[in-house]
Formats: C-alpha cells, structure tokens, sequence
C-alpha cells in the first residue's frame, strides 16, 4: 500500500481524513484504491 500511496504521491496527505484533501488529491486517492483493488488492469 505504501507504494501506491508514493505512485500517485499523497504521502504527506497519508494520515489526513479523505474529508480534509483536496479534489485532486481526492482523485488520486480514488485511483490508488482502484490500483490497489485492481491491479492487472494492463
């Protein structure tokens, strides 16, 4: 999980509630849940 959360590089944000991020930080954390959740997607 750690790596995912450098890949779409959130890890200052990683111990802030989601409520609390940005719209663009808020994407990028919907993409490393789908990553994480996902990942043979190629």
């Amino acid at each position: 999980m750690v790596r995912v959360v450098k890949e779409v590089d959130l890890v200052a944000y990683a111990d802030q509630p989601v409520a609390r991020l940005s719209g663009g930080q808020y994407s990028r954390v919907s993409l490393a849940v789908a990553l994480l959740t996902a990942p043979t997607c190629w």
